[in-house]
């Protein structure tokens, strides 16, 4: 199911209609049912999450997600720039997928590196 899909399912269950939604949060006429690619930016997917009290990885993939934490700590939701990198991760093809799998663990390790060397500093002081 596509997201706008997801939306007119909403609308209907809320006895709304995507115009109706469109002009409620202030959005241009036609901005979400005449989308094209079936591309909503993420700041709008917030908002209209909000409006419905679905989360946005609904809005995405028709499903709530389910929990990967342990359930005993208080995990955020995703960010809007999570979702952004998971809309345009699944975009690529394999082979780039890992190019992009493989660069984020490097980032990471640079990360987790210079978190050392400071912390070795901040000893040393």
């Amino acid at each position: 199911m596509i997201c706008t899909e997801i939306i007119r399912d909403l609308c209907k269950k809320k006895g709304t209609t995507i115009a109706q939604l469109e002009k409620d949060l202030g959005f241009g006429n036609g901005t979400i049912a005449s989308s094209k690619s079936n591309y909503i930016r993420s700041d709008r997917l917030k908002a209209i999450a909000d409006y419905f009290d679905v989360s946005m990885e609904y809005l995405l993939t028709g499903k709530e997600l389910e929990p990967f934490w342990d359930g005993q700590s208080d995990a955020p939701a995703f960010t809007i720039e999570e979702l952004q990198l998971l809309d345009l991760f699944r975009t690529l093809p394999d082979a780039k997928r890992s190019e992009v799998i493989q660069y984020c663990k490097f980032l990471a390790s640079e990360a987790k590196r210079e978190k050392k060397k400071d912390t070795a500093s901040s000893k040393e002081a």
